[in-house]
């Protein structure tokens, strides 16, 4: 499959998941709440190396141990932790991710005028990457 229909394809997965993964600690288990009270019936996979529960749902390990590549992931940890969780979905083939980490919001870093190196490596792999909305944080699109 050519790379910009993968890129669509996973586009569509991130958008009607059948399973999703959240990645991080205690700071995703109201994502985790909120997205079981939304009435999802689809699989809730939270994902972290040491605790064994979020949400009252038990943990996987890493991404790696996940039953299936994820439709959908939810990232919320440290902005360094997100690039590598971003590579490890893209290697395992999942479809698409949000990222609730600070210091992604820019397409542009308008001190260098390069991309950041969450959109190179979003750019990069066919899985959607979607950074999370961060308010007061300046975005320069690179159409202007």
């Amino acid at each position: 499959m050519k790379f910009a229909a993968q890129r669509r394809a996973n586009l569509c997965r991130l958008l009607r998941p059948r399973h999703v993964a959240f990645v991080g600690g205690r700071s995703v288990a109201e994502a985790v709440r909120q997205c079981l009270a939304a009435g999802f019936a689809g699989a809730v996979w939270p994902v972290h190396p040491t605790l064994p529960e979020v949400a009252g749902l038990p943990c996987f390990r890493d991404i790696e141990a996940l039953p299936e590549p994820p439709d959908a992931a939810f990232i919320a940890v440290p902005n360094e932790a997100t690039i590598e969780v971003v590579r490890a979905l893209a290697c395992r083939g999942a479809g698409g991710a949000v990222c609730y980490a600070a210091g992604f919001a820019e397409i542009i870093d308008p001190r260098t005028m390069q991309p950041c190196r969450y959109v190179e490596l979003s750019d990069a792999a066919a899985v959607v990457a979607v950074p999370g909305i961060i308010p007061d944080v300046p975005c320069v699109k690179p159409d202007g």
